[in-house]
This record gives structure tokens, C-alpha cells and sequence, in this order.
């Protein structure tokens, strides 16, 4: 019988903050039996990665990020005992560990650290993601995959919405192959500029047909409506964020549709805490690609973001808004709201 593995595959990502840079790696590949102990580590290389706190996120398709771990070794409620991280400052790095890894716990993984003067005022916290994502064979097998393309997009997500991301190489593409029983696993590292988060897109085909996505990002975005007039639909996600003394939680409305040429806002409610004590990121995502920044710190466009898109936030209604203006074909996507901690306290847990 076929023994099922996890194969956990890692990304490497470079980042250049306000005023020092520092680099997050992973080991390229891992692999863990099911009910085995899956060790995941994220080396700091430019700094300490005791200058701030580390996180570990978990994504499954079609979700936004849980948080598995804060505060370099906290869990948030609901997050199974055999989620642990630690830091070792001997060797600069931080560890997440899964023990008696099960099926539920395929998905992607992100190593977010950061760090600052922990002052309102300080200069802009780097952020840095890595990433990761397995899967089981047998649930390939499962689906009867004849052959399987795995492409690895690298990107940046600036979480905290404070600061332009650069990256250290861009534009460079790489292609590895991994070996899998009889199947030849084609893994594309692709750095394209822009602030976004890391994701896999695992594709493959059943019978020689085209099959698809599998196991990747399910896309919810709407498609143009074959009538005379076309109307654009905006889709959105619920991110909820655990902090260490409470619990926030941001809501978008599930859909929204525009004509061309009007203008879309979207409206991002926060409940528990304040939306003026975090900073708001808005991130627009189309089918098949990673993240890409439009609003960060509140009201603040990166560069190359039209001016039809603009932020704000409402102390008022405890609510950040996004607005389209003059709405365009090319404007249909996911949106995503998401914010950050400005101070860096250790009762702030990033998203």
C-alpha cells in the first residue's frame, strides 16, 4: 500500500524595510507522515529575530489567514494544542511544529515578522512573510491526476500597511522539478513586483483533459453578465483577527455590483477594538494571481495604483472604505481589508 505523505514546500522571499534590511528563508522541501511531527523553520538573516515578534499564519483554499501562532509562541483560542512555535536566538530563527500531523492541516503557512520602536510615531514596521503549502498524495491520487504543474508565486504582503515594499531580486524566474512516485512535481519560483501575499496554484489534468485548479485558491470572482449592460461584481472575504485580551473581527458585505463608470464603495465594519487604532490595508486579488496592494495606511496608494481607487476610515462608524471611481473591467476582483497594529504592543496581535 501506498504510504501517504505530506510534503511541505517552502519559499524564499526578500525584504528591504524602512531602515535596515532582513530576509526570511525556509528549507525548500520537507516531507511527514501522517500522525508524524511536521518542524517548520524561519531563518532571520539582517537583524534579530528577537527584535519583534514572529506569527505563523495558516491558509486554506477559498479562506482568509488564521492566525496559529502570536506573540512568538501564543495561541489564540480554538487552535488545537498541537500548534507550537518557538524562538531560538542562538540560530536567529523561529519554529512552528505540528504534532500528530492530520489531513485537516493542508494548507498554506505564512512566518510573519516585524518589528519597531513599539511608538505610534515610530518609523514604519518591516513586515515579512514566508510561506509554505503541502498536500497528501493521496488525495492527489484521489483526484486521478495524470500530471500535476505546481506554480509558486513569491510575493510581498506589506501587512501592516505602512511602508512600500522593494524587493531585493525581481522579476527572476526559477524551475525545479520534485519527484513523486510517478509524477513529476514542476515547481516556478516567479518574484513579480507588487505587494501581495505567497500562494500555491496546483494544476493538473484527469485523462488527458483539462482539469483545472486543484488544491489551489478556489476563485469567487463573478464573470461579466452577457446582457447589453455589463455590471461588475466585487466579491469579498470575512478576515477575523484574535488578539491576546480580545477578539476583533472586520465584515465586508458577501457581494457587490457596479455598472461601468460608476463608483463602488466598499465599506469594511470592525467590531471589538477600534479601526483607528490599526492601520487599514486594502488588497485587490484576480483568479490566479497573488494579492496586490491598491489602499494601505488607511488612505495612502502605492505606486502605480490608478487615482480611481481611495481610502478612508470613519471613527464614527468604526469602518474603513474603499472607492472605486469611474469602475472598469479591469476592476473585477476579490477585495480584501485587512489591518495592522501600529504599535507593535504585545496585547496587538497582527493579522
Amino acid at each position: 500500500m501506498v504510504q501517504t505523505f505530506l510534503f511541505l514546500l517552502f519559499l524564499l522571499t526578500y525584504f528591504t524595510g524602512a531602515l535596515a534590511q532582513f530576509t526570511l528563508t525556509q528549507p525548500p522541501s520537507l516531507s511527514a507522515s501522517l500522525g508524524e511531527t511536521v518542524t517548520i523553520n524561519c531563518k532571520r538573516t539582517g537583524g534579530s529575530i528577537s527584535d519583534g515578534y514572529v506569527s505563523w499564519y495558516q491558509q486554506k483554499p477559498g479562506s482568509s489567514p488564521l492566525t496559529v501562532i502570536y506573540l512568538d509562541s501564543e495561541r489564540p483560542s480554538g487552535i488545537p494544542e498541537r500548534f507550537s512555535g518557538s524562538v531560538d536566538s542562538s540560530s536567529n530563527s523561529a519554529t512552528l511544529s505540528i504534532s500528530n500531523v492530520q489531513g485537516e492541516d493542508e494548507a498554506v503557512y505564512y512566518c510573519l515578522s516585524y518589528e519597531g520602536s513599539g511608538q505610534s510615531t515610530a518609523d514604519p514596521h518591516p513586515a515579512k512573510w514566508c510561506g509554505l503549502r503541502f498536500f497528501t498524495e493521496q488525495g492527489i491520487r484521489e483526484e486521478g491526476l495524470q500530471s500535476i504543474n505546481l506554480t509558486l508565486m513569491i510575493t510581498v504582503l506589506d501587512v501592516w500597511g505602512n511602508m512600500q515594499v522593494h524587493y531585493g531580486l525581481q522579476h527572476i524566474l526559477v524551475q525545479e522539478t520534485w519527484k513523486l512516485s510517478n509524477t513529476n512535481w514542476i515547481g516556478i519560483v516567479h518574484t513579480a513586483g507588487g505587494f501581495s501575499h505567497q500562494f500555491w496554484s496546483l494544476r493538473g489534468e484527469r485523462r488527458g483533459q483539462p482539469r483545472g485548479s486543484v488544491g489551489s485558491r478556489r476563485s469567487v470572482v463573478a464573470r461579466f453578465s452577457a446582457m447589453a449592460q455589463m455590471f461588475l461584481f466585487l466579491l469579498f472575504l470575512l478576515t477575523y483577527f484574535t488578539g491576546a485580551l480580545a477578539q476583533s473581527t472586520l465584515t465586508q458585505p458577501p457581494s457587490l455590483s457596479a455598472s461601468l463608470g460608476e463608483t463602488a464603495r466598499i465599506t469594511c465594519t470592525k467590531t471589538g477594538g477600534s479601526i483607528s487604532s490599526y492601520y487599514v490595508s486594502w488588497y485587490q486579488q484576480k483568479p490566479g494571481s497573488s494579492p496586490l496592494t491598491v489602499i494601505y495606511k488607511h488612505s495612502e496608494r502605492p505606486s502605480g495604483i490608478p487615482e480611481r481607487f481611495s481610502g478612508s476610515v470613519d471613527s464614527s462608524s468604526n469602518s474603513a472604505t474603499l472607492s472605486i471611481s469611474n469602475v472598469q473591467g479591469e476592476d473585477e476582483a476579490d477585495y480584501y481589508c485587512f489591518t495592522g497594529a501600529s504599535s507593535g504592543q504585545s496585547t496587538v496581535i497582527p493579522p
